[in-house]
């Protein structure tokens, strides 16, 4: 039975457009303001100065959501519905809740928002363990950490591993609670989070105590304490000192056991948890039935009961149920026993599907036979009496005359005879019973042995459906990848518009996945050559979204701009970036944009001009390879932006330049799975950069799967270079 506090996390995400303020003045915006979206971004303000209880919350989100939906405000509306949920989740009216949960997921799937993604299905796999609906519980967080993953947010990427721990705690999988635990725990100490640290540590030290390794489990919870107390985590706190109150139960230092649950008691009821509090209880009333104290123990199971019947915490009623029919048992209270127990089996029954009734059988065992014995006890005293009647009896009779003794004797006899037979029918009645009884259960064993069959096949063909469902998902999804990578190919330039200008050139384009966030780009005018290679945040599709933004704003700045030289460029491709992903209208930086390089040749003053957003160019001259780097900035937006610089340079005819990206330096490999890095690439360009073109490309292509060998490839590959 797991019975040590176990802590679940919440995803908490909070956006809003405006600071704290005071709410009169809010309203005052929203009269005074003509905007819908200000309007409503007032009132999502105002609801924020509520907690999720309070009507106020309800109200304000209400409106905000309304019209939201009206002004098709999607971000807004699916951002209200969101915490509509929220409200009435903390309302326990659980249908209305995730009404309003499956609007937000549903919606925010439809704007690839992926933060609030998370934040739902957290919300939601919470709402789902808090009733004990485990498999619920846990798709919503393995779904969760699909969206987290994406997001690359490990703090709560810690919280969801914690909380799959949990539910495979409740469902007594030790080695795999331990397992996401132990992940939590990794992540939490890795972006030094004390918080988090104290969470995880505190649950490790839970699955100890139950494998019974006392001294492993002191020194977590210990360490989990100890945190806690230093950063004021309070739920934790108390979680952690009814952690430790049991296991000293267990070493019977009871004295130990009492301060720690006076401090978890202290705390929950100053904070108002009322699941910890019921939790504290329910081990205050274990340790009181393990001291004989039945008086304290009643008293606290019956708080219990209370504090989870109201919030809906059927696990704690289930293991109250079971304490109280301990306590009963003790008591020599078999009938109320009885009772609580077949409670607690059919919140159990519930809560894991299973039908196990064994220990419900033998409390019935033991109450008839209880009721058995004080029959046999009745009998016995009448079978006394009539023994004693029987005995003077035969002293009367044995002073009669000899004639009356024999017939006295034939009497005994047939009397004798016929009680045989009275013993032998007994014994065959009870036999018949003990048959009938062992019938009647191998019938019923043999119906719950077809149920489970009839689940089982059930079941069976159930994953079997969401399989082929799944696979087809995926086939679709992949042929939209192709084709995608089939437009993606179509607005990269074609090999014609090097081959116009430069007669030995490569191309050396290998994408991670089908399509890729690294891309190529060249133009050619009367007397100008353009040529970008570019890095885009991410790859795969996210990728590829990111490099059709940069090819059609790169065409757009040259074409309005006449004779614009690489460093403008750049500039202006920048503020269009900015523009395109909405940075400039949001509080936080938001990396997502893209690395370059970019070189424009005047073919009439024989110039080549270069400028560089992170990524350099190499220059070939005369068997010398020379790095020009560019600015440490992206093409998006950064803390110090800076104007980006020109670098101009005089060509000669057989002077060789390389543009890159950086997956080809970063690619995992050779013997010690190391990283290529970029001084070994630097070697390599300056080795074959005597060679043909055509022939540079070739041993970059073998050298790159050499050192790549049997490791997965971790990144997009591109690297174009061309001769004057």
């Amino acid at each position: 039975m797991r019975k040590l506090i176990i802590s679940i996390l919440l995803i908490i995400i909070n956006i809003s457009v405006f600071a704290q303020a005071n709410i009169d003045s809010l309203r005052l915006v929203i009269k005074n303001s003509t905007s819908d979206s200000i309007i409503i971004n007032t009132y999502i303000e105002i609801a924020d100065n509520f907690t999720p209880e309070n009507n106020e919350f309800l109200d304000n989100y209400l409106i905000a959501y309304k019209l939201a939906q009206k002004k098709e405000l999607k971000y807004e509306q699916y951002q209200s519905a969101f915490n509509i949920g929220k409200y009435y989740n903390f309302k326990d009216n659980y249908d209305s809740a995730f009404y309003y949960f499956e609007i937000s997921l549903n919606g925010f799937k439809s704007i690839n928002n992926f933060d609030y993604q998370a934040a739902v299905l957290g919300e939601m796999g919470n709402s789902y363990c808090f009733r004990s609906n485990y498999e619920k519980c846990l798709d919503c967080y393995l779904q969760a950490v699909e969206v987290i993953e994406q997001l690359g947010n490990d703090i709560w990427l810690g919280i969801a591993k914690n909380n799959i721990g949990n539910v495979y705690y409740y469902l007594s999988d030790d080695d795999l609670a331990m397992e996401y635990y132990l992940e939590a725990y990794k992540i939490f100490k890795k972006i030094e989070s004390p918080d988090g640290i104290a969470l995880s540590t505190n649950n490790i030290g839970g699955v100890f105590a139950e494998k019974g390794q006392i001294d492993s489990a002191l020194h977590y919870f210990e360490i989990a304490l100890k945190i806690s107390e230093e950063i004021g985590y309070n739920e934790q706190i108390a979680e952690t000192s009814v952690n430790l109150a049991k296991l000293y139960d267990k070493l019977e230092q009871y004295e130990k056991a009492i301060e720690y649950y006076k401090k978890a008691v202290k705390i929950t009821e100053k904070i108002g948890d009322l699941k910890g509090a019921s939790l504290t209880y329910l081990a205050l009333g274990t340790h009181y039935l393990n001291l004989k104290n039945f008086q304290q123990a009643e008293l606290f199971f019956k708080k219990t009961l209370e504090i989870s019947t109201e919030i809906g915490d059927l696990h704690t009623q289930m293991s109250a149920y079971k304490d109280f029919s301990e306590l009963d048992s003790t008591k020599g209270d078999y009938l109320n026993a009885l009772e609580n127990y077949k409670k607690y089996n059919e919140l159990k029954d519930s809560i894991y599907q299973l039908e196990s009734n064994e220990q419900i059988l033998e409390m019935q065992t033991k109450f008839d036979t209880e009721k058995k014995e004080k029959e046999n006890l009745l009998l016995k005293e009448q079978h006394e009496k009539q023994e004693l009647v029987n005995q003077r009896q035969k002293i009367f009779i044995f002073s009669g005359t000899i004639a009356l003794i024999l017939i006295f004797a034939i009497a005994i006899l047939l009397l004798y005879s016929n009680k045989m037979r009275k013993k032998t029918n007994t014994e065959l009645a009870i036999q018949y019973n003990e048959i009938s009884t062992q019938k009647e259960e191998i019938l019923m064993q043999n119906e719950i042995l077809n149920q489970q069959k009839e689940e089982i096949t059930a079941q069976r063909d159930e994953i079997s459906e969401q399989r082929n469902i799944v696979t087809e998902q995926n086939k679709k999804m992949t042929y939209s990848i192709i084709y995608a990578k089939r437009i993606q190919q179509a607005v990269l330039p074609s090999t014609m518009i090097f081959k116009q200008k430069f007669s030995n050139f490569f191309i050396f384009y290998k994408p991670k996945d089908i399509v890729s966030g690294d891309f190529y780009w060249a133009k050619n005018t009367e007397n100008l050559s353009y040529i970008a290679v570019s890095d885009c945040t991410g790859h795969g599709v996210p990728g590829a979204f990111m490099s059709m933004l940069g090819i059609t704003l790169i065409n757009e700045i040259i074409n309005k701009f006449e004779n614009i030289e690489p460093n403008k460029i750049l500039d202006e491709l920048r503020i269009e970036i900015k523009k395109a992903l909405k940075q400039e209208t949001q509080k936080q930086i938001v990396h997502d944009g893209m690395d370059i390089s970019f070189c424009m040749i005047n073919w009439d003053k024989k110039e080549l001009q270069y400028a560089g957003a992170y990524r350099p160019l190499y220059i070939l001259k005369n068997n010398q390879l020379t790095e020009i780097k560019g600015n440490r900035q992206p093409i998006s937006s950064f803390v110090k932006e800076r104007a980006f610089t020109n670098h101009s340079m005089a060509i000669n005819k057989k002077d060789k330049f390389y543009m890159f990206t950086d997956g080809f330096a970063d690619q995992l490999g050779g013997s010690q799975n190391k990283k290529y890095m970029s001084s070994k690439f630097k070697s390599l360009i300056k080795n074959i950069g005597n060679l043909d073109m055509e022939q540079q490309k070739q041993l970059l292509e073998n050298e790159f799967e050499t050192w790549k060998s049997s490791q997965k490839q971790i990144d997009d590959i591109l690297v174009v270079g061309f001769e004057i």
